[in-house]
This record gives C-alpha cells, structure tokens and sequence, in this order.
C-alpha cells in the first residue's frame, strides 16, 4: 500500500497543480531546504577561565549548558572549554563553598568568570568533639548528615538511611531482617578481629556500643561524622574508628506547639529466583542421581513427560509476602526564657517481607534546660524505648542446614506421588530426608517457632553549665545506659 501510493503520488499533484503554480513554489521551497543542514550545525565553542574574587584560578569548576546535558571541569589554571549548542544559551558555573554564577554567551566565544565565596556555608556551625566551630574555620574531616532529607526515609532508625549521604562512610545490612542493626564502618576497617564500630556521641555523651534502634530518627536534629584524627583526638582510642554525634531536638522559646507526623507503606521482596518447574525439577534428578531419583520419581507409571504440566509448590509463595510498615511520632515542645522543655513519642510497626516476623518500638523522649540564674543552666535529657524484633532468623549460626532460606531453596517442590498437601504441611519430607539431607519445612518453621527478642533500653543524661567568666565555661555532665 505504502509503494502504491508513493508512485502515484507525483501524478497526483501534477494533475491537480498547473505548471505555472509549480513554478512559482519552488523559489519558496529552495531556501527552506537550504537552512535545515545549517540548524543541525549551529553550536559554539566557548573557551576562559575562573577565578575567586582575590584573583586565585579555581580549579575543578563545574561548568554545564542550563537545561542541558553534559558539561566540563575547569584545570589547574582555572581554564575550561564548553561546547554550546546556540549562541544564545546560558552557561552555569558552581562550586563547593561558592556562590554558582549563571552567565548568558551572548555570542561571545570568551568568558573569564569570578566566584564569591558562600557565606552562608562558611558560617554555618559544625559540632564537633571539643564544642562548636564554624565550617569555615574547621580543619579536620568531618561529616554532615542533611537531617531533612534523612527523615524522608521510611525507616525504623538513621542508620539505616544512612547509607551514601557521607562520603567515607560504609553501612552494610547483616541480613535485611526488621530489627537488624547494620554495620558501618568510617574510612575502613582497622582490624580484621576486632569490632569496627564507630563510637556514638549523644548530646554529648558518649555512648559505646549504642543500640540506634532506640532512638527515633524524628528526633535528630543533626548528625556530624568525624573521620579523621585531628577530630576524633579528643575521645582518645574509643575514637580510633570514628565518631558519630547525634544532637537530638530540644525545646524552644515560644507557645507549646505540637507536632506530628506518621506515614504507612508496604513493602514486598521485588528481586526473586527463577525456580525450576516439576519437569526441569526431575530432570536434573535423574542426571545427578538416575537409581533414586527413578524410584522417587518414575513409579506407578509414571515418566518424565508426566511431570511436564504438573503442580508444584513454590515455596518463595508460601515463605514471602507483602509487609505492611506504619510510623506515628507525637511532640510538644516550647518553653519561656529561662525554661526549655519537650517531651516526644513514636509508635513503629515494621512487619518483615518473610512471614511471622516483624519489629515493633514503643519510644518516649523527655528533655528540660533551666536558667538557675545568669551564670548556671541545668539540664535533662532521658530516652526510653521498648522494642520487640521477633521472627525466625534467615541466616544460619554455625550450621548452614537450619537457615532459614537455605531450606527455602533446598525444599524440593513436588513429590513422586504428586501429594502437594503433605509437601506442605509435613514438618519435614520423609522421603529424602537423611542424615546428609536434613531439612525443615520452611514455612512451618517460620510460622511456629517463637523467637521474640525483647529490648527495654534507658539511655539519661544530665549537665550543669556555670559561666565563670567571658572566655571560661565549666560544664559537668554525667549519664546513665542500660539496656536489658
């Protein structure tokens, strides 16, 4: 149909137009054609440098089209060359501790570019082991974890989302599991035996060992990483693999306000194995083991063809599924010019994508600050938690046999006399199991083994800040941790 109406197209229109119309559109044709390959080709190459505002070349600038794709670095001489697709396109330049600077080309091929510095940044304040110091004047390397866009994650504590917001920092997950704390490790591992655990500091106490699962990431009001020596000199050897600082939120002065916020999801286990159908099943049976698998198998007259449309139990079915997840946080918090106070709570129920397990926390936070007088201020800060991480393990200690989802992929899917429901409900497979081959039904194990890990963790501390002079501060703090 297409080659039928392409030859008889010109026909067509030399039928309907007269030759004198046809000549009078081709003047009006001609320039048409002769400015597409002249669009395709339209770009400029833009070359210059850039500099700070003392006359400095900085290197590494991000240069890049606005709205486009692409883009270039300047070199150790502040230089940069950029392709631009029209004379008319906007070049933007930024930098770490620098204001980005959008400079339109205009047609010029030549563009020598200064930055200011960031104020804002340079004066933001960082929290480090020995007190506060300005970003600008902080010489060690440390860390900082955007607190807004970490409670964005729907998830049971910070150090789970905690992954890929600091450079330097490694978190790994043991085994996905609700409840499971995950390892993280700062610039790596100093010991092959020993714990790499960073040491934790809230609201200045240091606190070894600290379980994050109870603390409710709605009440971080920033986290600072120290990485380096230089910052981490002040906690001595506990210090050696790092340091993390927690500042939780505190009371303000104003009318009490109250606060919530709370969210509900599901989550579901999206990567999953291909597992053999009853036919493939079989068949490789009878190549690794021909004389047993043939009197499991092929008996009753049975024979590898009847196996080709057969049901099976697909035991990632039976042991996953689709997990609901809710959080519900509750604050009030305000305070008068001598007096400071919040108090917080949060509900967590995570229930796990295998079934029967899950974790639940039931938290509470209390905090005051008190003016005595000018020159001393006391305060409280006490956390309490109760969680609850229950459900078979999925990783086995010491023997591999009992994990859990080794016997998920182990469990054969079909029997020689097809009977799918004594598969199921069987506590363990009585026709091959053995003393090489032992095994447990993997859905049964989940769903009657009782296995409730219950936390109750109180974590106070307290402080007494006496101003002794303009340039002079005492501050004695003492705290408590326990954990049964």
């Amino acid at each position: 149909m297409h080659q039928l109406f392409t030859k008889n197209a010109p026909r067509r229109l030399s039928r309907a137009l007269p030759p004198l119309v046809l000549l009078a559109l081709l003047p009006g044709l001609a320039p048409a054609q002769a400015q597409v390959p002249t669009q395709v080709l339209k770009g400029i190459t833009v070359t210059g440098r850039v500099k700070d505002v003392t006359g400095e070349n900085l290197i590494g600038v991000t240069v890049r089209v606005k709205d486009g794709t692409g883009g270039t670095a300047t070199d150790v001489e502040g230089k940069f060359s950029i392709q631009a697709p029209t004379s008319e396109a906007v070049l933007v330049f930024s930098y770490v501790g620098y204001q980005p600077v959008e400079r339109a080309i205009k047609g010029n091929t030549l563009l020598n570019i200064t930055l200011k510095a960031d104020a804002q940044s340079l004066e933001e304040v960082v929290v480090v082991g020995y007190g506060e110091v300005k970003r600008g004047d902080l010489t060690g390397s440390v860390g900082t974890v955007n607190v807004e866009d970490l409670n964005k994650a729907p998830v049971k504590s910070f150090d789970d989302a905690l992954a890929g917001r600091v450079a330097g920092v490694q978190v790994a997950s043991p085994d996905g599991q609700p409840g499971a704390a995950p390892a993280i490790v700062i610039r790596g591992g100093n010991s092959i035996t020993q714990d790499n655990s960073p040491l934790y500091v809230i609201d200045g106490f240091p606190i070894e060992g600290y379980n994050n699962n109870s603390l409710n990431p709605s009440d971080i009001e920033s986290i600072q990483v120290l990485k380096d020596a230089s910052a981490t000199a002040i906690y001595g050897s506990r210090g050696a693999n790092g340091v993390i600082l927690i500042t939780t939120r505190r009371g303000t002065e104003g009318a009490p306000t109250i606060t919530y916020d709370g969210y509900y999801g599901q989550q579901q286990s999206l990567s999953r194995a291909k597992l053999m159908d009853p036919y493939e099943f079989v068949k490789l049976q009878l190549e690794y083991d021909p004389v047993n698998a043939t009197n499991l198998y092929l008996k009753n007259g049975q024979t590898l063809d009847s196996y080709r449309d057969a049901p099976s139990v697909d035991w990632q079915e039976e042991l996953l599924r689709l997990a609901p997840m809710q959080s519900h946080n509750l604050a009030l918090r305000g305070g008068s010019k001598g007096t400071k106070y919040s108090v917080s709570g949060s509900v967590l129920d995570q229930q796990g994508t295998i079934i029967a397990s899950g974790f639940k926390r039931y938290q509470g936070r209390f905090t005051l600050d008190q003016d005595v007088n000018a020159h001393l201020k006391v305060g409280l800060n006490a956390n309490y938690s109760n969680f609850t991480s229950y459900g078979t393990p999925v990783a086995g200690a010491g023997n591999s046999d009992l994990a859990l989802l080794t016997s998920l992929y182990g469990y054969r899917p079909i029997t020689g006399g097809n009977d799918l429901a004594t598969l199921l409900n069987a506590e363990q497979d009585a026709e091959v199991t053995s003393s090489t081959n032992f095994q447990w039904n993997p859905r049964l194990t989940a769903e009657n083994e009782l296995r409730n890990r219950i936390t109750n963790q109180l974590t106070a501390n307290a402080y007494a800040d006496y101003l002794i002079g303009s340039s002079l501060r005492l501050r004695v703090t003492g705290g408590v941790n326990r954990s049964t």
